[in-house]
Formats: C-alpha cells, structure tokens, sequence
C-alpha cells in the first residue's frame, strides 16, 4: 500500500441518518398510507401515550443518532436484540516491556490503577517479546493475570532501518496499535508515576492525543491516546522499512518525506498521522501537567504550580530521574515528594529483588520546614 493510500484516521461515526430521497408521488398512496400509519399510531397509543406523542422519534433517535463512541473503522460492538444497548467500551493501559526496570516501573503503574480505582474500569496489559526473560514473565502474569500478558515476536523492529539515524528499539512500542480487542488504549511508558485517576483521559479525542514537549510539535509517545487498528498497524509495517530520520540526510529528506521528524517512535507517529491537513487540523493535545517531565519540574516557570497547584500533575514521567538508574537522587522538593508516591507504590512487590538505588538518599526528611512549601498558604486569598 503506497503512502497516499494510507487508511484515514479514524473519525467517529455520524450523529444523524440520510433523509430518503424517493417519495411516494402518487396523492391516493399517500392518503392510504397515512390512514394506515394513523391507525398504527393510535393502536400503539392505548399501550404507550407517551411513545404514541412523539410519534416514536425519541427512541429511533435514542438507537441511530446517539453519538458513537467508537470509531467506525472499529469492528463494531455487539449489541443487545432487545434494546439494542451498546456495548460499554473497553479500554486498557499498556506497555512494551523487555527488561528489569521496565518491569519495576510497571508494578507501580499496577499499583496506582487500584489505589485510584482505576482497575475495574481498564484493563492492565504488557506487551512483551518472547525472549524476554522467564522470571520477568512471570512475575508480570502474577500481578496483572497470564491473560494481560501478551507474547509477541519482533515483527516490528523486522522492518525498523538500523542505519538511517534512528532509536529503533523503542519502535516495539506500536505492537499496542495491534491490541484491537479494546476501543482505546493509553500506551504508557513504564518509568511514569500515575498521581490521580486518569480515566477521564478515555474521553479525549481524536486519536492518537498526547503531551507536546517544550518547543515541539512532535506528541510525546510516553503517554499516549491511541485507537488499536488492525488497518493502521499494518499500514505502518508496510512503510517503516521507508523511515529515516530527517537529519540523516538534509538533502534528501527535504525533498522526499521521511516520516520521522527526529530519531524516536513519537517522531515517526506524530508525522504519520499529521501527513495531510484533515490530519493535522485535528489533532488532540493534553495539557502538560498531564504528563509532566521530571526534568521538567526545576524549571523556574513551574516553581508557582508545583508550589501551589501540584494536584494539577495527573502523571510524572521520569525522563532523566529513574529511580532504578544509580546516580537518581533527587533534591529539589517536590520531585523528592514524586519519588516518596513512587516509593509507596513499591511496597509489597513480589517476584523481584527491590530496587537497590537508594533514591531517596538526598531528599530532606518528610515534612521538613524548609522542603515543602504548604500548598495551602494561599488558600486563604479565596475563603
């Protein structure tokens, strides 16, 4: 499939019903069938008056123009013969994971779903690849279900140029497009702290949605909306072999599009679904607080919400502040305060040695005076 042949994104199905074209012409048949119908109505008007005097509008419109929630490129749901009910959508939090901190990072993304009671609503999956080693396996079977585990082979990186100025390990990450046993998915990168519940994030669209960094129109692929698509995915296998990053040769690529604006899979997503202006025109954007970067958080500009408005930060992505990395030790207050949540949501793992940095070793104690500004001080402006 060439480029220009590429599957739309998908756009949900339309509110309203085409208006028929043919009408009966003939003034007798339009007597007769009115007389009919007449009856009809005031037959069913002796059981239902209500229905009988909005002449059945409200409930077709109940059944054929109530707004979808599920793009119609999607295998459709299923739906109940006797009310015609939708089916609830399913949604899900995934990842690609392959290694040990992948997995530690995981458990507590596990954790934080049911401390915000979010596990009853998502789904909880990883992807992962055959190789990957038994005892990270299983200790993932053991906290999310065998059935949330999903086995794959490399069929991405199969395709992935090596040479062409690309990170193309973290290309893996849209094997998650393939999950099309759910309506969407947020694709999540392991090392993020969830804050809060962001389930409200489902309701975002169009798709994919995620957080641009500073001074970038490329969308953060940490945390992303997505809508699986069987189409999409195997569109993307048919044109990686093509992707190179746009610096690999200038000359080139400004000529001929590269689909990768820099060297990462967020690169490659965000040109393949900007590649012509319906696309681009109608993107979805989260706000920055919903997946802030640690590097982030010291910046002179957050000092004020951080401060005063550290509830906004649903997510924290832990960019250059992993907790499993050796030299991760914090001190700026607040990151100190993410890692002691990250902490929290570490106890009780099994199947895993603990994380053996001790992150928290320049971190002034908990509730030291000169650490943690209140968040309350200004509360008073607005009693």
């Amino acid at each position: 499939m060439a480029l220009s042949e590429a599957p739309p994104l998908p756009e949900t199905e339309g509110n309203g019903v085409p208006f028929p074209a043919d009408r009966p012409r003939n003034g007798k048949v339009l007597v007769m069938a009115g007389v009919f119908l007449a009856l009809l109505v005031l037959n069913f008007s002796s059981r239902n008056p209500v229905h009988a005097y909005l002449g059945g509008t409200v409930a077709a419109s109940k059944r054929i123009t109530a707004p979808s929630q599920t793009p119609a490129i999607q295998q459709p749901h299923h739906h109940d013969d006797e009310n015609d009910a939708r089916a609830p959508p399913r949604y899900a939090i995934a990842h690609y994971a392959d290694r040990d901190d992948h997995v530690y990072g995981i458990y507590s993304i596990h954790q934080q779903l049911k401390k915000f009671n979010m596990s009853n609503h998502v789904s909880h999956v990883a992807v992962v690849p055959k190789a990957i080693d038994p005892r990270l396996k299983t200790a993932l079977q053991d906290w999310l279900g065998k059935e949330n585990v999903r086995v794959v082979d490399n069929t991405v990186l199969k395709v992935v140029p090596r040479n062409k100025g690309l990170w193309w390990q973290t290309f893996n990450k849209l094997l998650i497009f393939n999950l099309i046993e759910f309506d969407k998915v947020i694709m999540m990168d392991s090392d993020i702290l969830i804050r809060t519940n962001i389930l409200h994030w489902f309701n975002h669209g169009p798709t994919p949605c995620g957080v641009q960094a500073k001074d970038d129109v490329a969308l953060n692929s940490g945390t992303m909306l997505i809508t699986p698509n069987a189409t999409v995915f195997q569109h993307m296998l048919e044109v990686l072999p093509k992707v190179s990053a746009f610096e690999s040769d200038p000359v080139k690529n400004r000529q001929v599009d590269p689909l990768c604006g820099q060297y990462s899979d967020q690169d490659f997503l965000s040109a393949y679904f900007t590649r012509n202006q319906p696309m681009g025109q109608h993107r979805c954007i989260l706000p920055t607080e919903s997946a802030v970067l640690s590097s982030s958080i010291p910046i002179k500009g957050f000092q004020y919400y951080v401060t005063h408005r550290s509830h906004l930060f649903e997510t924290v992505h832990f960019t250059t502040d992993k907790p499993w990395r050796g030299r991760t030790a914090p001190t700026h207050w607040f990151l100190c305060q993410v890692m002691r949540e990250f902490n929290q949501s570490m106890e009780g793992m099994t199947g895993l040695p603990p994380i053996a940095n001790d992150y928290l070793r320049a971190c002034p104690p908990p509730g030291a005076s000169s650490a943690v500004p209140s968040p309350r001080s200004s509360s008073r402006l607005f009693n």
